[in-house]
């Protein structure tokens, strides 16, 4: 069986770590430690910028627009073809949602931009969406006239860049998700980096208030580590079944809450990141180049067999295709032993989400609504050899899209 979009992809050592989580040598270690800065001082050192951790993408997200001082009435620009924790995080910093459609990188479409600008627009979040290089010069272009922050979600990517310069350096802020199937991934966990300095000092005074996650919580994220490495490779063999009743007695980590499917933040965002978090981030970290090279390998492999045109210096945390039905595609293949993602099957996703308290407007983005009808996303994760990925490629060509 070959995954994508089923939660985390665990290796032996992340395993082996989160089991050492629970020795009596963390036993007073899990939210305190030195762990914290060592991350922090490798993230400030890639970024060239003061970076501070979270416990999530989301809570940096919140932390970044807090630091605007956001008003009743002002507005931040949003991408349709998004996440509803993106969403939420707007709106619990006290700002309007404005969707904008995309372009062919899934990303901010520079053409709608400029006519969603206002007076009141006080930041636009420019997504990076699976590694791809959002047109950056062209946004700023657009808002050179006005004082707007430019957040960049750097969610999907650790290693893409524009122009040979490392994406999460070409904004204000930058939000980094170490989250389940990122592009660098310990199951939870983010960053804000601080690359205009006039707002460092709010930023830390704020963090310095946050709250660590709850113990609980913690110890339920490594326990899913625990589950998803033992029972995930005997998927089709009853794994899914023991993943399946572990879901319904909730012992395993959600990784979208109910709570923010309805449209509020997630129980504890936001909070800082816990040591235990740290010290399973940290590795991950010091391998990211090598895991980089492998999914460019890979996105090199799907690029030729598709012909496509996506933009250079992109590392894909997915690959992105357009096929006919991607329902159909996503259910035919999976019983070929091939399980895709769909991010996002919807405009604002996940697909069961409360879409009335996300206030997006249906047809105002009609590009990203085709995307959403039609996309599928191949895994580049390290567990993906060239040979997969071919079988891969023969498995989906049938069900291509064609303009």
């Amino acid at each position: 069986m070959i995954f994508t979009g089923m939660g985390p992809h665990v290796c032996w050592r992340q395993a082996l770590r989160a089991k050492f989580a629970y020795s009596p040598f963390f036993w007073f270690r899990w939210k305190k430690g030195s762990y914290v800065d060592k991350v922090e001082s490798a993230l400030t050192s890639r970024y060239g910028a003061k970076t501070v951790a979270v416990d999530s993408g989301r809570s940096a997200l919140l932390l970044a627009l807090q630091t605007l001082s956001l008003k009743k009435g002002d507005e931040v620009i949003l991408q349709a073809f998004t996440c509803a924790v993106v969403v939420n995080a707007v709106r619990a910093a006290g700002a309007a949602v404005v969707y904008v459609d995309v372009d062919k990188r899934y990303s901010i479409d520079v053409s709608a931009l400029e006519s969603a600008i206002s007076d009141r627009t006080r930041a636009i979040v420019v997504q990076h969406t699976f590694g791809i290089p959002a047109d950056i010069p062209g946004i700023k272009d657009c808002v050179k006239k006005h004082d707007i922050a430019i957040i960049e979600d750097c969610a999907h990517t650790y290693s893409s860049t524009l122009e040979g310069t490392l994406l999460g350096t070409l904004g204000d802020l930058a939000v980094l998700s170490f989250g389940s199937d990122k592009a660098i991934s310990c199951g939870r966990g983010g960053a804000l980096v601080i690359n205009n300095s006039m707002y460092q000092k709010d930023i830390f005074t704020r963090l310095s208030e946050l709250p660590y996650l709850p113990t609980g919580i913690v110890s339920l994220h490594l326990f899913t580590i625990l589950m998803f490495w033992c029972f995930k490779p005997m998927y089709s063999f009853g794994g899914r079944y023991i993943l399946g009743a572990l879901r319904k007695l909730q012992v395993l980590h959600k990784f979208i809450e109910q709570s923010e499917k309805s449209g509020e933040l997630a129980t504890y965002a936001p909070a800082k990141m816990n040591n235990i978090i740290a010290y399973m981030l940290l590795p991950e970290l010091k391998r990211a180049d090598r895991l980089a090279w492998h999914r460019k390998k890979i996105g090199r492999i799907y690029k030729d067999a598709f012909e496509d045109d996506l933009i250079s210096g992109a590392v894909f945390c997915r690959y992105p295709l357009l096929v006919a039905d991607s329902v159909t595609a996503i259910t035919q293949i999976k019983f070929r032993g091939v399980l895709l993602g769909d991010w996002y099957s919807t405009p604002i996703g996940p697909k069961d989400i409360d879409a009335q308290q996300m206030m997006y407007v249906a047809g105002s983005c009609p590009q990203a609504e085709f995307f959403a009808s039609h996309i599928v996303n191949l895994p580049t994760h390290k567990k993906i050899t060239e040979r997969k990925a071919q079988r891969i490629v023969s498995l989906i060509k049938p069900y291509i899209h064609e303009d």
